[in-house]
């Protein structure tokens, strides 16, 4: 199933928007459903070429030696001054802060080894060394056998300024969304469709728990559950978090969520929501406001 060619930050329901009513300025109210072929073909065709591009892009030649310059479970074998050299990153980054490489030399060569530490960790460690944010950490030595590089990076959570007086939840390389339940329905192009049956059909994606919240306050919990065959799944994410939220007047008209809430006047007691990365929802709830409770 391909992912839509538009998706919303807020966007508590996916379903066919009227012409004229789609808030797209160049394209029609179909360009955000769920199917192999909604809209433009193209975008079908070229959903092959994301992963294989950062794969390539994981390990970088530099004029020392190599550099880890995108994060993610990898390993990349070369020759540096006739000696063979196998580097392996073991990680369940973005979903968790370790990194863990292996450095495998057939015999002893000089040549340095950087690696990129993200400019959102509020600290990290390269095997126990303080390594600065923003910056590539240097490890240039004469290499022996094989050696272990252990990285560790702390993320804290961040509640980032959006327009409209609206905050989104950021920790570490994600963003978390509100987090809804979803009913599958196929849509039905009636007798004379010819392509978009199934299995090549699309569909329309519709709420079935509460959107409508603003946070509560700044307390989030996080789960980590390990990594799946799916990382970014909906129904088995890696890590998972609660925050505690309250019902807010916030209208949806012809499935779009109006742009700021009707009133951010409590409409019940806070509740314990959950929360995924952005990468694991289909229907989500990203920027929404935070609720100020009065004293007394």
């Amino acid at each position: 199933m391909d992912t839509p060619i538009y998706q919303l930050v807020n966007q508590a329901e996916c379903s066919r928007i009227e012409e004229g009513n789609q808030p797209f300025s160049t394209n029609n109210g179909e360009a955000h459903l769920f199917g192999l072929e909604p809209h433009f073909g193209c975008c079908t065709s070229n959903f092959n070429q994301a992963w294989p591009k950062f794969a390539l892009s994981t390990f970088m030649d530099t004029n020392n030696g190599i550099a880890c310059v995108a994060i993610a479970p990898s390993n990349v074998e070369t020759v540096i001054n006739d000696v063979q050299v196998k580097i392996s990153l073991s990680t369940d980054y973005p979903f968790h802060n370790k990194m863990n490489f292996s450095v495998k030399v057939s015999k002893p060569v000089e040549f340095a080894f950087d690696i990129r530490i993200p400019a959102f960790c509020s600290s990290a460690a390269v095997n126990g060394a303080h390594a600065e944010s923003g910056e590539f950490y240097t490890i240039s030595k004469t290499w022996n056998n094989e050696e272990t590089i252990e990285v560790s990076l702390l993320f804290e959570t961040e509640f980032i300024e959006r327009p409209e007086n609206m905050v989104a939840v950021r920790r570490g390389p994600l963003l978390y969304s509100i987090a809804i339940d979803e009913e599958w329905k196929m849509i039905d192009y009636g007798k004379e469709e010819k392509l978009r049956l199934f299995p090549h059909c699309d569909y329309e994606l519709f709420p079935l728990s509460q959107w409508n919240y603003g946070y509560a306050d700044k307390k989030i919990e996080y789960t980590f559950n390990g990594i799946g065959p799916i990382p970014f799944s909906t129904k088995e994410s890696p890590i998972e978090a609660k925050a505690k939220l309250v019902e807010i007047d916030w209208p949806k008209t012809n499935g779009i969520v109006a742009k700021v809430p009707a009133d951010r006047k409590p409409l019940s007691e806070k509740k314990v929501v959950k929360l995924l990365p952005y990468g694991c929802t289909n229907l989500r709830m990203t920027e929404v406001p935070f609720i100020h409770f009065s004293k007394g």
